[in-house]
């Protein structure tokens, strides 16, 4: 049995949850806050914002949390528009079809 203490706020499981299919919106996934704190228990160096054909609340307050929820302090976050490539390579990453604003 372990002695470490549950943390504080932390649901008691995730799952795929099945909400509405709307034209921005894809099925069966996590909201903003629970991928933001599974990046954090899985130790994340990047967490990637997915299954979004337009940026949102949802997509805005998942790049909010994913910073407040991390305990390293190095924990990045993005979130890539349609027809963007996402680039990974040992430790940097970069988003190729991003034009400069």
């Amino acid at each position: 049995m372990s002695s470490e203490a549950p943390r504080t706020g932390m649901p008691g499981h995730f799952g795929i949850r099945i909400t509405e299919a709307t034209k921005d919106r894809l099925t069966g996934e996590m909201d903003a806050d629970e991928a933001a704190r599974v990046a954090e228990m899985l130790g994340l160096e990047l967490a990637v914002a997915c299954h979004y054909l337009a940026p949102d609340d949802e997509v805005e307050r998942f790049l909010r949390l994913v910073p407040l929820y991390d305990t390293t302090g190095r924990r990045r976050v993005v979130a890539p528009l349609v027809g963007e490539t996402l680039v990974v390579d040992a430790g940097s990453h970069s988003i190729e079809g991003r034009s400069a604003t």
